[in-house]
């Protein structure tokens, strides 16, 4: 359901790099999108995917990851609030998400 907001961001932001976390089961749908630079395959603790799961530290380690990326912005597909602690770790100073659920 992202695809066409990817699709989006790619047409008003041409030069722009664009990463997406997603799970494991649907990293391999994504990484065949022309408009994505990257895909990041990540099971959050928290997640329903079928598979292992990270520990919290892992997720840490993560954070400290995209941290180092340097995000000009990032854009949270799903309105959930510890995704929504995700983005913020990630240092970005524009970050864009839903309010609630549903």
């Amino acid at each position: 359901m992202t695809t066409p907001a990817i699709r989006a961001l790619r047409r008003s932001f041409p030069s722009a790099r664009i990463d997406v976390l997603a799970k494991e089961e649907t990293a391999p749908v994504l990484r065949g999108n022309p408009h994505l630079d990257r895909v990041i395959a990540f099971n959050a603790p928290w997640t329903t995917a079928r598979g292992r799961k990270a520990t919290a530290f892992e997720t840490l380690c993560l954070a400290r990851s995209l941290r180092r990326e340097r995000y000009d912005s990032v854009v949270a597909f799903r309105a959930d609030p510890r995704e929504a602690l995700l983005a913020r770790a990630t240092g970005a100073p524009v970050r864009l998400g839903s309010g609630g659920r549903g």
